[in-house]
């Protein structure tokens, strides 16, 4: 197999992967910035100024009112996700596929063609809206370094659900009972099982919490998309299994069964195919160790900060959130980028016995 035979696929983490803070350095991107502005100009909706906005007013106040809208965080998650994927599909990169976690499932519509940036932009945007303006700001979101069979075992009647199959010992569980998360994760740490808590902003993603959503947002998301495009098999679902086809539309029925059941992680990870290169497109990488957990054969995973550096390799002096198109157009290719990975994977292959190599 030759290097430009491995395919590329692209992931997009949630919400997760992203702050204001860490994404307040990314809205002098050239693509971002040009996506916004298209926004903008179509809708009227001028999400660079609601993102500094945002950011002061979190600043200035340390209270649950300086929460951010969540109309703004699912769009400039979406909009950040669809620039750097355009961006490296248009410098020669060919995309293979794409697998979207939580609000990543967005992106996908895009770069499975389902849709324009626009429309996939403001298809989160619109959902984002109806949970702000539903008022709902109460629950708690974590992660759990215990299998779902173990955890119902002892919490099945406690009101808190769990929202994602993260990998085979790792699950995500919500409930809107901030108090009965809170004790389950206390009961969690006293067995000494790993815990961590998700930043969502007291909104329980991924549950029965969400299902108000379908009530609310329905006819809305039927207004920005009338014509749902159906998925193609290069977009690997988290939202309904592959054994499932009753969801083959891309529609507003897909996203809002997105928000409001669980992740499918571990389930959609078997369908990548072996010998693929995996980039994770956020600030944050976050998914590299389940896909490693959920991934028999061999994948190479490289984050944007690792493509930073292998951007610097080619071009010294820039980076990722730098390069403007004319620079990058004649030195970066698939070609590039999968060597690129296999040089790292000969550094790497003596240090790890996963079938999925890390790149660091």
């Amino acid at each position: 197999m030759t290097t430009s035979d491995r395919k590329v696929w692209l992931m997009f983490p949630g919400l997760e992967s992203y702050s204001f803070f860490t994404l307040e350095r990314w809205v002098n991107f050239p693509p971002f910035v040009q996506i916004c502005e298209n926004l903008f100009d179509e809708t009227g909706i001028n999400l660079i100024d609601d993102i500094l906005n945002q950011i002061t007013a979190i600043n200035s106040n340390n209270n649950n009112e300086s929460q951010p809208k969540m109309a703004t965080l699912f769009a400039m998650v979406t909009a950040l996700q669809i620039s750097i994927a355009k961006f490296l599909m248009d410098n020669g990169l060919p995309i293979k596929g794409c697998i979207g976690y939580s609000i990543g499932e967005f992106s996908c519509g895009f770069v499975d063609g389902c849709y324009d940036a626009i429309t996939a932009i403001l298809l989160s945007h619109t959902i984002g809206k109806k949970i702000d303006e539903s008022g709902f700001r109460r629950g708690l979101m974590a992660v759990v370094e215990q299998n779902e069979i173990d955890f119902l075992s002892r919490f099945s009647n406690s009101g808190v659900h769990i929202v994602a199959h993260n990998s085979d010992d790792c699950i995500s569980i919500a409930g809107s009972e901030t108090c009965n998360v809170q004790r389950i994760i206390d009961t969690l740490k006293s067995d000494r099982i790993k815990c961590r808590i998700i930043p969502s902003f007291n909104i329980p993603l991924h549950c029965c919490e969400m299902d108000f959503l379908r009530d609310t947002a329905m006819e809305n998301l039927y207004r920005v998309i009338d014509s749902p495009k159906k998925r193609s098999s290069n977009w690997i679902s988290t939202t309904v299994s592959s054994h499932q086809d009753g969801l083959r539309l891309s529609c507003p029925r897909y996203f809002l069964r997105n928000l409001c059941s669980p992740v499918l992680f571990r389930e959609a990870c078997q369908e990548i195919p072996s010998n693929s290169v995996v980039i994770e497109i956020s600030t944050h990488p976050l998914l590299e160790r389940w896909l490693r957990a959920n991934t028999m054969e061999k994948i190479t995973y490289i984050s944007i900060p690792e493509l930073d550096s292998c951007e610097n390799s080619l071009l010294p002096g820039t980076s990722l959130r730098e390069i403007t198109s004319t620079s990058l157009s004649h030195c970066f290719s698939n070609v590039k980028l999968i060597d690129y990975a296999r040089e790292k994977e000969k550094i790497m292959a003596n240090k790890t016995s996963s079938g999925v190599y890390e790149i660091r």
